[in-house]
Parts: C-alpha cells; structure tokens; sequence
C-alpha cells in the first residue's frame, strides 16, 4: 500500500506538470500569434508617430520602442486581445526605415513614401500556473519577449 501511494503521487505530480508545461506552451503560442496579429493592424492603420511623412530616417529611427497605452494603441491592443488578454504596458511598438527602397509610383505626387518596417514586441507578460494555485501558493512566470516585424509597403495608395 505504501509503495502504491508514492508511485501514484509521483505519477500525478508528473502528468500535472506535464499539462501545465502544456498550457505554458500554448500560452506562448497565442503571445506569439498575438504579436503577429498587432503587427498586420499596425501596418493598415495611422502611425504612432505624428507626422511621420515629414520626418527623416534618422529622426523616425532614433525612437526606438515605444511603450503602448490605451490612447495611442487602442487598435493593436484591441487586435491581441482577440487572441490573449494583454496589459498595454507590456505592448511595444518601434518604426523603422527599412531601406528596402520606396513605394510608388513615377509620376504620383507620393511617389517616394519611405517604407518602414513596424515591429510589436510583448515583454514582460506574467503566466499564472494553474497547479500550485490549486494547493494555495502563489506562482507566476515570466514569458519571453515577442516580437513581429511587418513592412508598411501595403499601406500605400494613389493620391490622384
């Protein structure tokens, strides 16, 4: 009887842990496809950076990331959340030139729009794991940091 009770608390310790690194997988899987999903909102819709025509290479990439909150990330936000629950203070945002060339076309009053590569990183983001909550501790980990990258060439569209 003894021998029993050890090998089955082992046993459902073990595929305990085994469905909770699961869900910790999936979880990453959606921060993942979350990032992903904020990335494509980002690339159809207004910039962050106001006037961001107007400025140069140098001035747009000297930003850096740019920490999200509701007022200027409500779209991507909203976008994530679809897919996970995610704080705007763990959402990212960074402009870039990407130097792959200009879009356009010759003859177009917008023929050389630079195009920029937008990146949306999630850092930061706590995973509460189910199992110790269940025997009254407390425990959380942190994810890794997320990161997609589109470019903006889809955003443009004659003017004339």
């Amino acid at each position: 009887m003894v021998e029993m009770a050890l090998v089955i608390t082992l046993f459902l310790t073990l595929v305990f842990a085994l469905f909770e690194f699961a869900l910790a997988v999936f979880y990453a899987t959606r921060l993942s496809e979350a990032t992903r999903a904020g990335a494509r909102y980002a690339v159809v819709s207004n910039s962050m950076i106001n006037d961001i025509q107007t400025k140069s290479c140098d001035e747009v990439d000297a930003i850096g990331f740019t920490q999200c909150d509701i007022a200027s990330c409500k779209g991507i936000i909203d976008q994530m959340n679809k897919l996970v629950k995610v704080e705007p203070s763990n959402v990212y945002i960074r402009y870039q030139c990407s130097s792959t060339g200009y879009t356009g076309k010759a003859g177009h009053s917008d023929a050389n729009q630079e195009i920029y590569s937008i990146t949306v990183k999630l850092q930061g983001v706590q995973y509460p794991l189910i199992m110790p909550g269940v025997i009254g501790l407390d425990s959380t980990i942190t994810m890794p940091s997320f990161e997609s990258t589109k470019l903006s060439e889809d955003l443009w569209s004659p003017t004339n």
